[in-house]
């Protein structure tokens, strides 16, 4: 889309954050957000509010807890704490590396799904993360909203083939204009 990537090149930080919150919420994600100080707390009220008292956080997560509940299986965990790799403006999407301490399981088999993201991860468009220079992980997992399907009768059924519910922790401590 031209009219897209003439945005993408001229926006700013805050532009991008704010375009990746609009993008998030039309799919269905909870978008919180945070400053840096207020991350830890915030991530404990969204679990508290969801009765989730087995959560597995992974390595990426950026928290006191990170790496708590790896050891379980993760059917059994109630809740997925996650960091993500990048996360784009266009559509929503979330991009996790699966790795060691970061199963792909952690975002894929609780209920719920909480995903870390701090304003410098928001990339334009997913091309931007693809063709940025780094070394490739062994798995991605892209996220855009929670799991959805409308393959019986055409009745839309979200939390079937994965978390029903998706909540976003946007990070940014300062104007981001």
């Amino acid at each position: 889309d031209p009219a897209w990537d003439r945005f993408v090149a001229a926006a700013s930080a805050g532009d991008l954050l704010e375009g990746f919150a609009s993008a998030a919420a039309v799919v269905g994600a909870e978008v919180v957000r945070v400053t840096s100080a207020g991350l830890e707390g915030a991530v404990a009220g969204i679990l508290a509010a969801a009765g989730a008292t087995r959560p597995v956080f992974t390595a990426d997560c950026g928290l006191a807890r990170a790496r708590e509940g790896l050891d379980a299986e993760p059917f059994e965990r109630d809740a997925g704490v996650t960091g993500v790799a990048a996360a784009v403006a266009r559509s929503g999407t979330l991009v996790l590396h699966a790795g060691p301490g970061c199963p792909q399981m952690a975002s894929l088999a609780p209920p719920l799904h909480v995903a870390i993201v701090r304003a410098g991860q928001i990339v334009g468009a997913l091309s931007d993360y693809l063709t940025a220079p780094g070394a490739a992980p062994s798995a991605r997992v892209l996220v855009t909203g929670p799991s959805k399907t409308a393959d019986i009768e055409g009745i839309l059924i979200t939390g079937v083939h994965g978390p029903a519910r998706l909540v976003i922790v946007l990070v940014a401590d300062a104007p981001e204009r």
